[in-house]
């Protein structure tokens, strides 16, 4: 679908068992303010990092939630059935959950890839990512201010963006909705259908601007803002925007 690389997480729980002192069935705290030279893994339990709080090493669960706090940071996250909540101010260096959900809070930034196969991905404002977002069961949502240095992907999930900067959009089954003072560099593509889930939507709201073309390998139903720019429309045509509230 993308270059986003799921083998790193599916390996996740072989990994963790190979590892000498890994944590079964009990939990991992990282105390606010402690820095940790290490690894902070476990298996069927939770994995708790506190604020201002530095670990060096990967964080990685099987069967259990990750939460990071605010201003900390780590390197490569990974989640193999649970959920990644990572606080204001964080960075890590990549973001992967294979069954759980993925939400970044203000000022979060990741240096590479964020991805979940069965899981939504959602960000708050100012959220800066170095590679790209990609989910396949799963909605992409960002807010006013977020960047993403490659494309924003799904397969079977929507794409909501507020005031965010993206290199492209890509989905098979999914429908886009694009916000006040979103602008997308490249192309906005939704591929050929493979079941009949239904016609995707788009909306591209007032003062967006997409650079690329809109490419539509199926049926869609286009809104296109009066206020909105856009690249050159392959497969539909734009209807007028509807009136409705964006907020």
């Amino acid at each position: 679908m993308n270059k986003f690389n799921l083998i790193p997480a599916l390996m996740l729980a072989a990994c963790l068992v190979a590892l000498t002192g890994c944590n079964v069935n009990s939990s991992v705290e990282i105390a606010d303010g402690a820095s940790h030279d290490g690894d902070a893994n476990t298996i069927n339990g939770a994995v708790e990092i506190g604020d201002d709080a530095i670990v060096k090493g990967d964080v990685g669960n099987v069967n259990g939630s990750i939460r990071i706090g605010s201003n900390s940071t780590v390197n490569e996250v990974g989640n193999v059935n649970g959920s990644i909540r990572i606080g204001n101010g964080s960075s890590a260096s990549s973001l992967e959950s294979v069954n759980g959900s993925i939400t970044l809070g203000d000022e979060v930034t990741a240096e590479g890839d964020v991805g979940s196969v069965n899981g939504n991905i959602t960000g708050g404002l100012s959220v800066q990512i170095g590679g790209e977002v990609a989910t396949v069961n799963g909605t992409v949502t960002l807010d006013t201010g977020s960047s993403v240095a490659e494309t924003i992907s799904t397969s079977n999930g929507s794409i909501r963006l507020t005031g965010t900067r993206a290199a492209g959009l890509e989905t098979r089954n999914g429908s886009i909705d694009l916000r006040e003072g979103t602008r997308i560099d490249g192309r906005i593509l939704i591929k050929e259908a493979q079941n009949s889930r239904g016609r995707p939507e788009v909306y591209i709201g007032a003062n967006v601007e997409v650079a690329g073309p809109l490419v539509f390998e199926q049926d869609v139903d286009l809104y296109i803002h009066e206020n909105a720019r856009v690249g050159e429309i392959q497969g539909a045509e734009a209807m007028p925007y509807p009136d409705r509230d964006d907020s």
